[in-house]
C-alpha cells in the first residue's frame, strides 16, 4: 500500500481503471441479464410461444406440454438412434473390405428411424390440431405455413400460382 500513497496518479489511474471496467462490464451484461429476466417472466415454460400465438387457454396449454413433452422424448430416442447407427456406418470407412451389405443395412435403418421421426413429428402436430378451436386452427395453420416457408417448402397452391405465372410470361 506505500506505493500507492507514495504515487497518488497510479492509484488515481487503478481506481479510474476498475470503474471504468466494471462500467464497462455492466454495459455488455445487463442488456443480457434484462433480457433473460424479462424472458423468465414471459416464458411461463415451454409452448408459450405456441399459446401466445395461437391462443391456448390454461387447459389447453397443459395439454400441449403433455404433448411436447412426450414427443421431445420420442424424438430425441429416435434421433439418438440415427447417431448410433450414423456412427456405425461411419465406423465402417476404418475397417478395409467391401462393406456394401452393412451399408445398404445401415442406411436402410436410418431410412427407417428418419421416417419414424416424421410420422412422430405429423402425429404430433395433429395432436395439437386435435386442442384447436376452429379460429385457433386458422393461426395453426398459418404458423405451419409460415415454418414450411422457412425451411424452403412451399405449399402446392402457390406452387401453381408460380407455374400458372411462369406460363403466362412464357407466353407473352
Amino acid at each position: 500500500m506505500s506505493f500507492l500513497k507514495e504515487n497518488k496518479f497510479a492509484a488515481i489511474t487503478i481506481t479510474l481503471l476498475v470503474i471504468l471496467n466494471l462500467a464497462l462490464l455492466s454495459i455488455f451484461a445487463l442488456p443480457k441479464f434484462m433480457h433473460n429476466s424479462s424472458a423468465k417472466k414471459h416464458n411461463k415454460g415451454s409452448g408459450h410461444y405456441m399459446a401466445n400465438r395461437i391462443g391456448f387457454n390454461e387447459t389447453q396449454l397443459a395439454e400441449y406440454r403433455t404433448l411436447l413433452e412426450n414427443h421431445r422424448s420420442n424424438k430425441n430416442e429416435l434421433q439418438r438412434n440415427i447417431d448410433t447407427k450414423r456412427k456405425e456406418l461411419y465406423d465402417l470407412l476404418k475397417v478395409e473390405g467391401n462393406h456394401a451389405k452393412q451399408v445398404d443395412s445401415l442406411t436402410n435403418e436410418i431410412g427407417v428411424l428418419s421416417s419414424q421421426t416424421e410420422k412422430a413429428t405429423y402425429q404430433h402436430f395433429a395432436n395439437i390440431r386435435a386442442l384447436c378451436t376452429p379460429e385457433q386452427l386458422i393461426k395453426l395453420d398459418n404458423m405451419l405455413k409460415e415454418a414450411m416457408r422457412r425451411r424452403g417448402l412451399k405449399d402446392e397452391n402457390s406452387k401453381n400460382q408460380h407455374d400458372r405465372r411462369s406460363s403466362y410470361s412464357k407466353k407473352n
